[in-house]
Order: structure tokens, then C-alpha cells, then sequence
């Protein structure tokens, strides 16, 4: 793990990342997800999710040294899964309670923490601090249907491309607008509703949304397909979705190279 770390330094996650200052509503979210992970670290237990195993398919089954930064990582059950399979993690939360038991998540493996990071921090601002190109995969689960609008999901869909390389990929999960929840609560913007008081508000997804955040921001999609999770308990919806990051397109020959100056010698 970062900066040559132990497995007893679960209370250090907080001063991984200097968390960017955060909007109201991002700062409500971040109180209502350290609530959930403070009083119970395993919230979504401990085994990877139905997503996670989707999207190891997705990226040939294997890491083999690739890199890969989890966006709202929570206790880091999926952060753990891509690690024991090879890939370098870099698990970001914004919830310093999520990031102390993704710590513990990625302990627990099998030789130690190794490279693997943890970052209390908003994700965008993580994204945009990475070196462009640097990554192989950008993932997230049920993490860009909370209380995002359109113009803060084209922020994190540009800063996603920016970080991941020519054919990298964009693995997500969201919750749909076929969820029986949509609709439910009160509205507070174009497919997003507040589930109850003192509850999440959670921006549902269609295939078009979807599809014109990524065209917009320089992918092409390449999958999104409709799921059921949850079981009996809490029956939900939602979309897999796989996006690839387009290669930029070649120079015209002849073309100048960017970011070199014009030339304004005297002529």
C-alpha cells in the first residue's frame, strides 16, 4: 500500500488525499456514506460484487501489472478482488470511514498490501491529479448514480478519459431508470429523487444519457446492459456499462504539434 504502510494503519486513510472543498450537496453526501461506514464497515459485506466479476470479463480476466482506480471504493471489497488478480488499485472515496475499512480490505491480501493506494478524496479531483494516460481502467459500482447533475457527470466522464489511456476502459455500474425506485421521493433534478428523509438521492441512468456522456467525452460505448440486483430484500435495477477510451485522432500532415507556440518571427 502507499508510503510503505502496514496492515494496522487503517486510521491513516484519512490523510491520503487532502480532500478537495466540497459543494453542499457533495458534503451531505460524503456525512450520509461515513454514517453508513462508520457504524458498519462491511455494509455490502465482503465478497466483490456481481459488477466487479462483469467487468473482470470485460478486461480478458486478468491485470497482470495494469492499473486501475476504483471511484467510490466504500470498504474496498472490489478494490481487493481486482488486486488479488493483479491489477495496481488506487481505491478513492470521498468518506473517511469507507476509506479506513477499504485499508483493512486491501490488508487482508495475501502478501501484504503491496502498491495498492487508498484516497479519502472527492473523485474528480483525484482523476484530474493523475498523469494523463496512466491508466488502464477507471471503474466504479453504483457510484456515479448518487447525487451527481449532468454538467459534475461530464466533469468526471472528461476527467476519466483524460487519466485512462488510448483503449483504456470505463467500467460502471448505475442504478436505471427500469429501478422501482425511480420515480419514488421527492425530485430534485431530471432523473433524480431523494429516497426518503434523511435518505440518498440517487441520479438514475438511461441508455441515452449514458451514451451521450460518453460519445461527449471521447469514448465509444461498448456495452450497457440492463441487470436485476439485490434479491427479495431490496429488488433494484441497473446497467453495466463498458466504454472505450478513443485513440486521439492522427495530425494532417503538415499540421503544427500541439502546444508548441506559433511562430511569430518577422517575416
Amino acid at each position: 500500500m502507499a508510503r510503505g504502510e502496514g496492515p494496522d494503519v487503517a486510521a491513516s486513510a484519512r490523510a491520503r488525499g487532502k480532500v478537495e472543498r466540497l459543494p453542499d450537496r457533495a458534503r451531505a453526501q460524503r456525512a450520509f456514506w461515513d454514517g453508513v461506514y462508520r457504524r458498519d464497515p462491511d455494509y455490502f459485506g465482503r465478497r466483490p460484487s456481481p459488477f466487479a466479476r462483469w467487468a473482470l470479463a470485460r478486461l480478458d480476466g486478468t491485470g497482470a501489472g495494469r492499473s486501475m482506480v476504483e471511484l467510490g471504493c466504500g470498504g474496498g471489497r472490489d478494490s481487493a478482488y481486482f488486486a488479488r488478480r493483479g491489477f495496481v488499485v488506487h481505491a478513492i472515496d470521498v468518506a473517511p470511514h469507507a476509506t479506513d475499512a477499504a485499508v483493512r480490505s486491501l490488508a487482508r491480501l495475501r502478501g501484504g498490501p503491496g502498491a495498492h493506494a487508498v484516497e479519502t478524496n472527492d473523485a474528480r479531483a483525484a482523476l484530474e491529479r493523475r498523469p494523463p494516460g496512466s491508466l488502464d481502467a477507471v471503474y466504479s459500482c453504483l457510484f456515479l448514480n448518487m447525487d451527481f447533475d449532468r454538467r459534475e457527470h461530464a466533469a468526471l466522464y472528461r476527467a476519466a478519459r483524460r487519466a485512462l489511456r488510448p483503449r483504456g476502459l470505463h467500467l460502471y455500474s448505475v442504478r436505471s431508470v427500469d429501478d422501482p425506485w425511480y420515480g419514488r421521493g421527492r425530485r430534485v433534478g431530471p432523473d433524480r429523487y431523494r429516497l426518503g428523509p434523511g435518505g440518498p438521492t440517487v441520479h438514475f441512468f438511461s441508455r441515452e444519457y449514458a451514451r451521450t456522456l460518453a460519445i461527449d467525452s471521447g469514448f465509444r460505448p461498448e456495452a450497457a446492459e440492463g441487470r436485476a440486483e439485490g434479491g427479495r430484500e431490496f429488488p433494484i435495477r441497473v446497467m453495466y456499462v463498458a466504454d472505450r477510451a478513443v485513440p486521439p485522432a492522427p495530425a494532417p500532415p503538415g499540421a503544427r504539434p500541439a502546444g508548441l507556440p506559433l511562430d511569430r518571427t518577422p517575416r
